[in-house]
Parts: structure tokens; sequence; C-alpha cells
């Protein structure tokens, strides 16, 4: 057992086009990413959360994100720590 939330989180992200020319028509067609992440919350500051979606039983963790909390839409709390 380990002392992290276990959270889904619905978050929205930034999106971009690498090409080095745009038209355009295709530049204002970008739209903001719609996301979601589960997992553990590990940390949670005044400004953001640090969530890992995989937590090992000697402390490895995987898939580790940083997310700030003004780009957070909800988070509900799946299972206490």
């Amino acid at each position: 057992m380990n002392n992290y939330p276990l959270v889904i989180v619905k978050w929205e992200d930034i999106t971009g086009n690498n090409e080095p020319w745009l038209y355009i028509d295709d530049a204002l067609d970008l739209e903001t990413a719609k996301m979601t992440t589960v997992g553990w919350v590990i940390k949670d500051r005044d400004d953001s959360i640090v969530i890992v979606s995989s937590l090992g039983d000697k402390k490895e963790v995987g898939d580790v994100n940083c997310i700030p909390k003004s780009v957070i839409q909800s988070m509900r709390i799946i299972e206490e720590s």
C-alpha cells in the first residue's frame, strides 16, 4: 500500500505544429488538447501537481507528469491513500 491518492485528472494542454511553414488557415484550425491522466499524486503544490501512472513497491515511478493547476479542469479521487 502507498500513501498517495489515486486520481483521474482532466486538463488542457497546448498543441502546435512543427512545420517550418504553415498556411494561415491551418494555423487557425489549431485547438488545445483535452487530456485525461490517471495516476497517483505524489506531490501537491500550490501551483501544480506531480502525478505518476506507475508506482512500484520499492518507490520506483513511471510516466511522471507535472501539471500546472491553472490548466486542470477537474480532479476526482478514485482511491484514498
